[in-house]
This record gives C-alpha cells, sequence and structure tokens, in this order.
C-alpha cells in the first residue's frame, strides 16, 4: 500500500506529511520555508518605479510595474511545491494526496499544477493551518484524511 500525503501549505511554508498504511499519525517528510511570503510589497524591494519625460507634452511619467512583487513572490513558491508534488506523481511515491491551504493560496497553487498532478488530488482542503503546531494540524484534519 503507498502512502498517503498531505501537504499543509501557505504563502510562506510549506509542510508535507506522510501516512503509511493505517497509522493513525502523520510523519513530517519534508518542510519548505519562503519567508517573502511574509513580506509586505515595500519590503520586496525597495526600488522606485522609474521615470520618464514626455518631451512633446512637457510632462513626466511615472514608469508603474505590472503586477505585484509580492503576488509574484507567492506563484513562484506554489511553483515550487507544485514541481515537488509532480515529482510525487511521476515517481508513484503516494496512493492519496490532500492539500490543506488558504482559499486563495489554494487557487496559486491549482494554477501551478499540470493536469495529471491536480487530477491525483484526493482532496482539497481550504483551511488555513500554515502557522499551527505539528500536534493540532492532526485533529483538524482527522475529518477530512481517516474514513
Amino acid at each position: 500500500m503507498k502512502p498517503t500525503w498531505v501537504l499543509v501549505c501557505g504563502r510562506s511554508q510549506a509542510r508535507l506529511f506522510e501516512r503509511k498504511g493505517t497509522e493513525p499519525h502523520l510523519t513530517m517528510v519534508a518542510e519548505f520555508l519562503h519567508p517573502e511570503g511574509r513580506l509586505k510589497e515595500g519590503q520586496i524591494s525597495t526600488d522606485r518605479a522609474g521615470r520618464t519625460f514626455d518631451t512633446v507634452h512637457k510632462v513626466s511619467h511615472s514608469g508603474g510595474r505590472s503586477g505585484s512583487l509580492k503576488g509574484h513572490e507567492e506563484m513562484t513558491f506554489a511553483k515550487v511545491l507544485g514541481d515537488c508534488l509532480k515529482e510525487g506523481v511521476e515517481h508513484r511515491r503516494f496512493g492519496k494526496l490532500y492539500i490543506a491551504a488558504e482559499k486563495r493560496f489554494s487557487g496559486l497553487l491549482k494554477g501551478e499544477l499540470d493536469s495529471r498532478t491536480r487530477t491525483s488530488v484526493t482532496k482539497w482542503i481550504e483551511k488555513d493551518l500554515e502557522k499551527l503546531p505539528e500536534r493540532e494540524i492532526m485533529p483538524i484534519l482527522a475529518e477530512d484524511i481517516f474514513p
């Protein structure tokens, strides 16, 4: 019997747990830290947008950014997690996969998963458990994971 994987994740950290057989507990097998996920937009980049001067209309313009740096950081982290899960699917490292994430990050992660990995997810659990200690996660997820 292949193990069950449980990914508990958010913008700044993720923990991958494994359950072997019918064991009543989860064992952490990997931890991903992404402290940039906790930063505010202004803390990610201290550079200001550039300025241009329109000589025809004698007006100065701000060269704004397209998209937010914070959003980019979150997508980058979601891609790292997606790649890890994809590798797990390709190497058949798990039988079931549960993903617990707050709603917004859950959407980002879904967008980074290829179709094969997305269909391998047994259940999406929209709960923000990212910062909880390991011992508090299990009772919360028990009803979703253990039949």
